[in-house]
């Protein structure tokens, strides 16, 4: 996965996940779904926190699932 920045606004900030090879997957922000069927990119949006707790599951059993700390400067778009 990737990580990107872009100017959004000065208090909420976006995320968009997305998988190099087009490996579909679900993700889980601080404990809560964010898509409901695995997909290859997702934008969450109006984060307002700077740090969060991210799990990715992969749709692919042989890739399993990974857990990332999400740090965020609020006003950014974050490409991971």
């Amino acid at each position: 996965m990737s990580l990107m920045f872009s100017q959004v606004n000065a208090q909420i900030s976006n995320v968009i996940l997305f998988t190099e090879n087009g490996e579909r997957f679900t993700a889980i922000l601080n404990g809560v779904r964010q898509n409901n069927e695995p997909e290859t990119n997702i934008k969450i949006t109006g984060l307002n926190a700077e740090f969060y707790k991210l799990k990715v599951i992969f749709e692919s059993s042989a890739l399993g699932e990974k857990n990332f700390n999400l740090a965020i400067e609020l006003g950014r778009k974050v490409l991971m």
